[in-house]
């Protein structure tokens, strides 16, 4: 059987200045690049007032939270001082929508969107119903969230988790390490820990430090 793989890709920015424009341009370029044929469906979930056209025609199902009929609850905790609240809650909506949806599949790939998968990702290094986590520093308390693969199951468990983390948003508790807490509830036999480079390049939001990983 041919698993069913989806890739969520999500831009959290307001493409207003040059700046965030290099980040649509980079979630542009994750849509087409070649290394992402291997997997079978793109989805593309972003806040932003730019055209959708481009990502109507370039994805099988594409979300908007910019013009959600809640706007006026969300866009705030999308913008607030909690980077973690804001990536949480973008997470949140994509996953609701997928099994609302009841959009089936084997793994579920999430790349932020000012990321890209280099040379070193290779579809085979990911386990068929394992995720695939890479730990920063090989610290487990301090897991990569540029880049992971959720199974089915262990994504709709990510999603419960998520709903439950409020507390840690408003504290701005680091996302990192909220996804470390939540794979420490995972058995270990349904995750698999890359131990070399997972195959993501790009630049981190808080301050720019260029990482290929």
């Amino acid at each position: 059987m041919i698993p069913v793989d989806i890739l969520i890709n999500i831009l959290s920015y307001n493409c207003i200045n040059k700046k965030y424009f290099y980040h649509y341009l980079q979630l542009c370029k994750n849509i087409n690049i070649k290394k992402y044929e291997e997997i079978t469906r793109k989805l593309s979930f972003k806040i932003s007032n730019m055209t959708t056209k481009y990502f109507i025609e370039n994805t099988d199902h594409f979300l908007n939270l910019y013009y959600d009929t809640n706007r006026e609850h969300i866009i705030p905790r999308v913008y607030s001082n909690s980077k973690s609240m804001g990536e949480g809650i973008m997470t949140i909506f994509a996953l609701f929508y997928i099994f609302e949806n009841n959009i089936c599949f084997d793994n579920l790939f999430k790349i932020s969107g000012r990321y890209w998968l280099n040379e070193n990702f290779h579809y085979e290094d990911h386990e068929p119903n394992k995720s695939s986590i890479k730990y920063i520093d090989n610290n487990v308390n301090n897991c990569l969230t540029a880049l992971y693969k959720l199974s089915y199951h262990t994504a709709d468990k990510w999603h419960y988790y998520l709903m439950n983390s409020n507390d840690k948003f408003m504290t701005c508790t680091s996302y990192e390490e909220i996804f470390a807490d939540f794979m420490k509830t995972i058995d270990d036999n349904e995750k698999k820990r890359i131990e070399n480079k997972i195959g993501v390049s790009g630049y981190i939001s808080v301050d720019g430090f260029y990482i290929d990983t």
